[in-house]
């Protein structure tokens, strides 16, 4: 899942020709019928831009989809995955708030 159009040279023929560029565009595929989704972004991440949470959250909200964003202060890319670890779970709350948003949908299922 990328999010970008190939300006270099060698990225254009990677990607392929133009035309197919979105189809590496997660955005391209959201129509609405996408389970819940829970985005986690951490405010150090380098690896993955603030606008590709953005752009894919305003995609499922604009297709009446359920979204929820949770952006953490102090932490990158890793450091998201190592908070689930045992020994640095201290560090962000990732874990709770997976736990809280499998919760909160199961009991909307519950309910329907």
């Amino acid at each position: 899942p990328y999010d970008f159009v190939p300006q270099a040279e060698d990225l254009k023929d990677m990607f392929g020709p133009p035309e197919q560029y979105p189809q590496m565009q997660v955005t391209s595929f959201i129509d609405g019928s996408e389970p819940p989704m829970l985005l986690l972004w951490g405010e150090k991440d380098t690896a993955v831009a603030e606008r590709n949470h953005k752009l894919l959250s305003e995609k499922i909200r604009e297709q009446d989809g359920d979204v929820e964003v949770k952006t953490y202060k102090d932490i990158n890319h890793v450091e998201i995955v190592a908070a689930l670890t045992w020994f640095w779970p201290y560090k962000t709350p990732v874990y709770q708030d997976i736990l809280s948003f499998f919760e909160k949908h199961k009991k909307k299922e519950e309910k329907s």
